[in-house]
Formats: C-alpha cells, sequence, structure tokens
C-alpha cells in the first residue's frame, strides 16, 4: 500500500477561484510551492505565475473592482487566526493591514469605490464580533459596530453607506442584515419571527433587490427573490429542485441565474432564465463538486471542479455551444501511475428505519477488507470530491464505504437535525447499522473493518471504538473530541455559542456530556487506535486527543498518537504544508495497512 500512496500523495489542486475584475485574469490557492499560496492564471495566454509569496498559508484573495488593490487573508500554523494583508498592483508591495496573531480577522467588503474595506474580528474569548473600517490611502482605522454574537461583511452598497452583513444565528441558521454605517440602523432581510439559514446573495446592478438561497418554510435551499423596499418579504422563485441549492450568480445582463445544486454529494449546475421562469439542467459535466461559479460574458462562466477523477481545477461552460472545457493543469494525474476510482451511492436503513445514504468505492467486486470514513461538521457531508488517501486505499484493494449519517447537511431540513443534541448517538447507531451492511451486503470480512474520522468525524471514531468495539479492525482519529463538554468549554466562545445548538448546552446538559462521552468508555475499547492532532487547533483543543490518549495508556489499551506542531484543526488536509501532510497520511496509510491488510 505505501508505494501506491505516494504517487497520490503528490497530486496538487486548486481552491478559492476569483475572477479578478475588468481583466482576463483569475487567482486561486494550491500548494505546488509546499505551503499553500496564491496564484494569477491569464484566460488569454494560459499561463500561470505566483501572484505574491506570504510566510504563512494563504486562506483566500479578494480583488476590488478598480484592480488596484488585493486582500489576502494568511494564517499560521494551521490555527485559522486569519490575518489581512494588503497587496498594491502598482508597486506589486505587500503590507500588514489587520495584524495581530491573537486575533482572527474575517474580510469583508470593498467600498464601491475601492479606497476603504470594512472587516470584522474578535479574540477566541470574546462573544460579539467588532466591525472595522479601513481607509486604504491614510491607513486609519475606525471601529464602526459592536454586533452581538458572530457575523461577517459581505457586501458594501454602492450608495455608499449601506452594508450587508450575515450573522451566525446558530450552528445552521444565519440571517442577513443591512447596516448603515452613519446611524447604525439595521434591517433584516426576511422574517424577524423565523429562524432559517440565509446564504448566496446576488443583487442586482440597481441593488434595490436581488436574489438568495433559504431554506424558511422548506425542507431545502431554494432560490428566493426579495427586494430592499420590502425587506421582510422573500419570495421563492424556483421550488421544484428537491435538494439544496448551494451557489447562485446572476449573469451580466441580469437575464439568467447559474445554480450549483448539492444532488446527494455531487453537484449539477442549472440554469434558470428570469423572463419565463424556465429551468434547465447543464448536462455533461465531469462527476463532482462544482462550486466558485464567475461568469466571463453573458454567454459563458467559471467553475471550480472537484471530483474523483479531478483533484481541483478551473472549467469554463458555453452556454449557446454547450461546451466545457478544463483551463488549468495544475492537478495533472499520471494515469499509468495514479488510478482514479468512482463511487457507487447506496442507502440502507439505519436502526429505526432511517435511511442512509453513503457512497461505495471498490477496486473489484470482492474485497475482504474495508474502511468507513466519518466527515466532520457534523453537518458538513462527504461529497464525491478527490481524496487522495481514499483513492490510494482502494486502489490497494480495500474497499472504501464513506456515509452520509444522520446531521449531515444536503439531504433535507428535517434529516439535518436528527442527530441534535440529546440525540447525538443516534448517529454512532447509524455507523454500527452500516458495519452490518459492509458485512452481510458487501461481504467484507468481520475481522478486516477499519474506520477514520476526522474532526466530528473523529468524534464518532472515538465514540464507536468505545460502543461497538467488536466491530473494528483498527480505527483512526483525526483532530477528534474525545468529550463533548471539555471540547465545549475550550473552543473559542465566538464558536461556542453556535455549537451548543447542535451538541448541547453546558449549562444544561453536562450530565449528558458526562454520560456519553467517549472518554469515559474507554475501558471497552478493544481495536488499536491512532489518535492524530495539530498543536494550533482553534475548533477542537489538541487536549481532547491527549487526554483521550492518557487515559487509553492507563488502562494498558493499544493506542498511539500524532501531533503536529506544525498544523491547527486542517491537520491532514488539502490546505496544510505538504510536508507535515505527507507525513501524516504516511502513517495512517501504514497503521491502516498493517491491520487490515494480510
Amino acid at each position: 500500500m505505501q508505494s501506491e500512496l505516494t504517487d497520490y500523495l503528490k497530486i496538487n489542486g486548486v481552491s478559492q477561484l476569483k475572477k479578478v475584475p475588468n481583466s482576463n485574469k483569475i487567482t486561486y490557492v494550491h500548494r505546488k510551492s509546499g505551503l499553500p499560496q496564491l496564484y494569477e492564471f491569464d484566460l488569454k495566454t494560459r499561463k500561470e505565475r505566483p501572484f505574491v509569496r506570504t510566510d504563512g498559508r494563504v486562506l483566500s484573495a479578494h480583488h476590488s473592482t478598480n484592480g488596484e488593490y488585493s486582500i489576502i487573508e494568511v494564517d499560521y500554523k494551521g490555527n485559522e487566526k486569519k490575518q489581512i494583508f494588503l497587496y498594491k498592483r502598482d508597486t506589486q508591495s505587500l503590507e500588514r493591514l489587520a495584524y495581530s496573531l491573537e486575533y482572527l480577522h474575517h474580510f469583508g467588503s470593498f467600498s464601491p469605490d475601492g479606497t476603504k474595506i470594512i472587516y470584522t474580528t474578535y479574540q477566541e474569548n470574546d462573544v460579539d464580533s467588532k466591525v472595522y473600517l479601513i481607509d486604504l490611502t491614510t491607513r486609519e482605522k475606525e471601529l464602526i459596530v459592536t454586533w452581538d454574537g458572530s457575523c461577517n461583511v459581505v457586501k458594501w452598497l454602492k450608495n455608499g453607506k449601506d452594508m450587508v452583513i450575515q450573522v451566525q444565528e446558530t450552528n445552521l441558521d444565519t440571517s442577513y442584515w443591512i447596516l448603515n454605517i452613519e446611524d447604525l440602523s439595521k434591517r433584516r432581510i426576511g422574517s424577524m419571527d423565523e429562524v432559517a439559514r440565509y446564504q448566496s446573495i446576488v443583487f442586482t446592478k440597481e441593488q434595490k433587490e436581488g436574489y438568495l438561497l433559504s431554506d424558511s418554510n422548506s425542507e431545502f435551499m431554494q432560490v428566493c427573490q426579495f427586494s430592499l423596499n420590502n425587506h421582510q418579504k422573500i419570495s421563492p422563485c424556483i421550488t421544484s429542485i428537491p435538494w439544496d441549492i448551494e451557489e447562485v450568480k446572476l449573469s451580466l445582463d441580469e437575464t439568467k441565474l447559474a445554480l450549483s445544486v448539492n444532488e446527494g454529494g455531487t453537484s449539477t449546475i442549472y440554469m434558470y432564465h428570469v423572463a419565463d421562469s424556465s429551468l434547465e439542467e447543464i448536462t455533461d459535466l465531469p462527476m463532482g463538486v462544482k462550486s466558485n461559479i464567475s461568469w466571463l460574458t453573458n454567454d459563458s462562466f467559471l467553475f471550480l471542479l472537484k471530483g474523483p477523477q479531478v483533484p481541483g481545477e478551473v472549467y469554463t461552460y458555453h452556454i449557446s455551444q454547450c461546451n466545457v472545457s478544463r483551463i488549468t493543469d495544475v492537478g495533472y494525474l499520471d494515469a499509468s501511475k495514479v488510478r482514479r476510482y468512482n463511487p457507487t451511492m447506496y442507502t440502507f436503513p439505519s436502526f429505526d428505519g432511517v435511511e442512509v445514504p453513503y457512497f461505495y468505492y471498490a477496486k473489484h467486486a470482492n474485497p475482504t477488507s474495508a474502511l468507513i470514513y466519518v466527515h466532520g461538521g457534523p453537518e458538513n457531508l462527504s461529497r464525491v470530491d478527490f481524496n487522495p488517501v481514499l483513492q490510494a486505499l482502494v486502489d490497494a484493494g480495500v474497499a472504501v464505504i464513506v456515509p452520509n449519517i444522520r446531521g449531515s447537511k444536503g439531504f433535507g431540513r428535517t434529516y439535518l437535525e436528527l442527530d441534535d443534541r440529546r440525540k447525538r448517538l443516534d448517529a454512532a447507531k447509524d455507523i454500527e447499522a452500516l458495519a452490518m451492511v459492509a458485512f452481510e451486503k458487501h461481504g467484507i470480512d468481520q475481522s478486516k473493518l477499519g474506520i477514520m474520522g476526522r474532526s466530528y468525524g473523529g468524534f464518532i471514531v472515538n465514540t464507536v471504538s468505545a460502543y461497538y468495539p467488536h466491530l473494528w479492525a483498527a480505527a483512526v482519529s483525526i483532530v477528534g473530541i474525545s468529550h463533548i463538554g471539555t471540547f465545549l468549554e475550550k473552543t473559542g466562545s465566538y464558536r461556542r455559542r453556535s455549537r451548543e445548538h447542535e451538541y448541547g448546552f453546558l449549562s444544561e446538559d453536562i450530565d449528558f456530556f458526562d454520560e456519553i462521552s467517549p472518554i469515559n468508555h474507554v475501558e471497552k475499547v478493544n481495536a488499536p487506535l491512532l489518535l492524530c492532532h495539530g498543536r494550533h487547533d482553534s475548533r477542537v483543543a489538541v487536549e481532547e486527543s491527549i487526554q483521550f490518549q492518557e487515559k487509553l495508556t492507563d488502562l494498558g489499551k493499544e493506542v498511539s498518537i500524532i501531533i503536529s506542531e506544525e498544523d491547527g484543526h486542517q491537520m491532514g488536509g488539502a490546505t496544510c504544508h505538504i510536508n507535515s501532510y505527507v507525513s501524516m497520511q504516511t502513517k495512517i496509510v501504514e497503521f491502516l495497512d498493517q491491520h487490515l491488510n494480510d
């Protein structure tokens, strides 16, 4: 298995696609140099160049409409505490703009004339968000407002006085507000009396109306229209798609909407024609997740694709020609060395009859060993994107089973809430039921089933290792939770408020946390366990893995731990430094090879 892995881990991929306004250029992030950095790509010459070099991990970039400035967000050692840098195109200079390593900063928007920016910031022990304005000419900074809770500025409207703020109401739910920066008056878009998800807001050129996505009074995220003249009313205009719409982009002439729809973990792009409300699916696109849609002309748009066959590339689609083409080649794959496998999607009835979907990857018809891989979140989902480690395992003959257990998004609001608070162990029961499916339907040897997961998926791994110890030949928990109470206590206050809506409240549910958390059931763990954690994790503190490992060791259990001094919560992910990424994934595969293969 080791020889197969090396070629897979060399594979690069694009993320964070952005169109540079009023130019024929785009920018994106990849880690060709080892650390994720920003690159510029010329759409005419098809040439790539490094945009600017930073000494930290580039997380995103934003470009002013006039093309003079770019904002680059960078963190250090994977701690996700973004620092804001200003890049000037005329001098090609990079300077610190909002920089304080103990704070988190989130860029919001350029002013309409491109001479100012707005951003939010808070410390880990803060609950409130502070919204600041910086004049890019004078570098003067002004506190605009302190907002109760977590928020981000998403757009500065062209009247210069109003900006759109997205507020995190719960772990799932958000709201949009119009804030006047002169008198601090605010208006909510949508009803004041409802809790729902709101995302992907776009305005018409006049900025008096627009479109957004919401699951208000719906199981799924739908496209809705709104008007600032009647801001509390939103009207669904596309209700026929029984999946979550994830992204909406308005064409340059405002006659069409391009929609990215999550259909059970893969994406479909639809075109909505405003004049006659007609909807058409764009077919013949490669399998995978499509995102970051950006219109080039009224007849063509860009998008980012990540799929089992594509680790992350930029594509264009021409509507009149019905033609799709790849324009970048960052993640070139040598088919003679790196074989790629598409999954088959199945469902199974869990312990209570709920149908749970999963992806099944296999190289041949009768594998005897398998790995279940559990996503984080909890309200995230597994998608048909490119995971080099899982692909390498499949190529080595290990089947990979990737479920979207209850609580995963994309399958309706009801499904999303099936694991909330005191229903937490129902998600673990889904995994027990899936193990039976692996044995009975897919013929997996009952002594050759492993499990791996990261973040909340790591919590599930820790939990099922204790609750169902007879099922596992090996378990890998990456940045996982071992006690919900200590996790909530140590995570940032700005996160705790929203996470408690999902897991339960420290003030009300601590007895339940003690009852169910895997650290209080370690005596039942039988399978060899590998724990991985980044020292600078700002979401799930590294102590979650350390305390679990110490208690298992005290009981003589077979457990080992990898702690990366260079990473945070994204340890082992595609946005980590390539050296720590390769090191960790190599150790994981060696561990799984030892316990799953003969």
